[in-house]
């Protein structure tokens, strides 16, 4: 765990189960998100690898946010706080999708898979997803939603290595 929090190259591979459509699927956390994970964890001296990344429950993020929301002014919009957790999702795909014009950007059906949301049946009865391919495009795109890094990477004995270099 202690070598993770010093990397700033690696990209953690999730599979997942949406719990709106019961289906697996694949996304990626970037380097940025992985050390901060590494470090977090490292404080919690009963840590382990295989329990909850977080010990909270949904009700205690929404409530966060909505003192986030109330602190900043924000507001509602339509009867919900303007900012909410669903705002992240929609931060993460506009971004990975339309980031800036000098940027490696996602076509919307890898957005989709990287979040989990169906494919229709016949897609989905002759095309499964490829973890390895979804991780390259991801990390192709990871700068447009990077706080701290650009990212590069090349391709090194068949193996991809990611590069961070400071903004």
């Amino acid at each position: 765990m202690k070598y993770i929090a010093r990397r700033k190259n690696i990209v953690c591979t999730c599979k997942l189960i949406r719990q709106k459509t019961d289906k697996p699927y694949y996304t990626f956390l970037n380097p940025e998100c992985v050390q901060k994970i590494a470090k977090v964890k490292l404080k919690q001296h009963d840590f382990d690898l295989n329990s909850s990344l977080l010990k909270y429950e949904l009700n205690h993020v929404n409530y966060k946010f909505k003192l986030l929301n109330d602190y900043l002014g924000f507001g509602e919009v339509g009867g919900f706080s303007r900012l909410r957790p669903h705002m992240l999702r929609k931060f993460n795909a506009s971004y990975l999708s339309q980031g800036s014009i000098e940027s490696n950007l996602l076509g919307m059906d890898l957005v989709d898979m990287l979040h989990g949301r169906g494919k229709n049946k016949t897609r989905e009865s002759y095309f499964m997803d490829n973890p390895e391919y979804l991780k390259l495009e991801y990390i192709r795109a990871m700068s447009n939603i990077s706080l701290d890094y650009k990212y590069d990477y090349k391709i090194v004995n068949g193996k991809v290595k990611v590069l961070a270099i400071p903004l």
